[in-house]
């Protein structure tokens, strides 16, 4: 899943098998990055793009910097939990 950042996040589906650097890659060249999800509406959101029509696992932004959680959009560090 790509997302766009503006005043509201759109959400994109890309069902082609990809690692998470190709996942990452593609969608910086077509779109802005791999999905960042800040809260559960956002969360059911980016589900909703792919219902019905994929059911299995699929990359987002969110990766272990060895340290902490980050998001590589824009590399915020996860505290834990969503944002409010």
């Amino acid at each position: 899943k790509c997302s766009q950042s503006s005043c509201s996040r759109q959400y994109y589906f890309v069902n082609v098998l990809k690692s998470w650097d190709g996942a990452q890659k593609y969608c910086r060249e077509n779109y802005t990055d791999l999905a960042t999800i800040d809260n559960k509406e956002e969360m059911n959101r980016a589900f909703k793009t792919a219902r019905g029509t994929f059911y299995g696992k699929a990359w987002i932004g969110l990766y272990d910097d060895l340290t902490s959680w980050k998001w590589s959009l824009n590399n915020a560090t996860i505290l834990g939990g969503f944002q409010s």
